[in-house]
């Protein structure tokens, strides 16, 4: 657990100690290994190469307030709008959500890409505090079935606690 904001006595999970098996299974990428230390709890995982292109997830826990997630929200739904991305909301239980999805095909031969990223603003089971949970993939189109439905499904088991 990490200390949250500055003077709170809230905490949030540090994402180094997620089980990468856990978020493979919740999204379907096959097996994932954490790539490096995370920094400033900001953890990525790497999976096994498929057809020459590397599955990549994303996982950042951090403490918030609510208007930090509108300015994320809004972040989010500008650089989805420069991208020619689909955004939306949706909620994730008592959690607040945003996110953001794209399909690349970046050439003749070449297999399409999707990325997706879904941010969160809710309790963490755990301590009860309000936290931002923001987790993103980009993956081979087809491979691994990779959702908007499986990332909603991690961020929820983040926040639930099920994902230590």
């Amino acid at each position: 657990m990490l200390p949250a904001l500055a003077g709170a006595k809230t905490t949030v999970p540090s994402c180094s100690h997620f089980s990468a098996s856990a978020i493979a299974r919740v999204i379907g990428t096959g097996p994932l290994q954490l790539a490096g230390p995370a920094m400033h709890n900001f953890c990525s995982y790497d999976g096994k190469p498929t057809t020459g292109f590397l599955p990549f997830v994303s996982v950042h826990p951090s403490p918030a307030t609510q208007s930090i997630f509108s300015l994320s929200e809004r972040d989010a739904k500008k650089s989805a709008i420069s991208q020619r991305a689909t955004f939306g909301t949706l909620r994730i239980g008592p959690a607040a959500a945003w996110y953001v999805m794209s399909t690349h095909s970046p050439g003749a031969g070449q297999p399409s890409e999707i990325k997706i990223t879904v941010g969160a603003y809710g309790p963490y089971r755990s301590t009860g505090a309000k936290i931002t949970v923001s987790a993103g993939v980009a993956a081979q189109v087809g491979v691994g079935k990779v959702t908007l439905a499986h990332m909603t499904l991690l961020v929820k088991e983040i926040l639930s606690g099920q994902i230590r």
